[in-house]
């Protein structure tokens, strides 16, 4: 499929298998993904049907139905693309439990608290 001449943005939307989402966002987060910071709405086709994309804010969030999920930004030429990768579970402390690990993992590997992880990831300045 080649792209229309007007595009400008790809948002992929990924769902990981139970026990596998920390490992997934870590893995994109070190090959050159960022934390979504965009902040202006977004109309997005998928087929027939559109949806508005609101802005991220840099972290994980816990839906209603019991998902964690995180967007993820790289702009590696003219097109950005954001990937929001979710994981569905049982009940929200389950999903909450990700979170955790996802900062865990990243304190036991590379020694980075919470806000070093935050710092670390967010894209350069007018990358978005």
């Amino acid at each position: 499929m080649v792209p229309d001449d007007g595009l400008d943005m790809v948002c992929v939307y990924l769902l990981a298998p139970v026990g596998s989402w920390t490992s997934h966002v870590i893995r994109l987060l070190k090959s050159e993904f960022y934390w979504d910071y965009m902040r202006d709405l977004t109309k997005v086709e998928l087929g027939v049907e559109s949806r508005i994309v609101f802005g991220g804010d840099g972290s994980p969030f816990i839906h209603d139905n019991n998902m964690v999920s995180c967007r993820l930004f790289q702009k590696p030429a003219d097109i950005a693309i954001i990937l929001e990768i979710g994981c569905t579970h049982s009940n929200k402390l389950a999903a909450q439990d990700d979170v955790k690990d996802l900062y865990a993992k990243f304190k036991d590997d590379d020694g980075l608290d919470f806000q070093q992880v935050q710092e670390r990831y967010t894209p350069p300045f007018g990358g978005q």
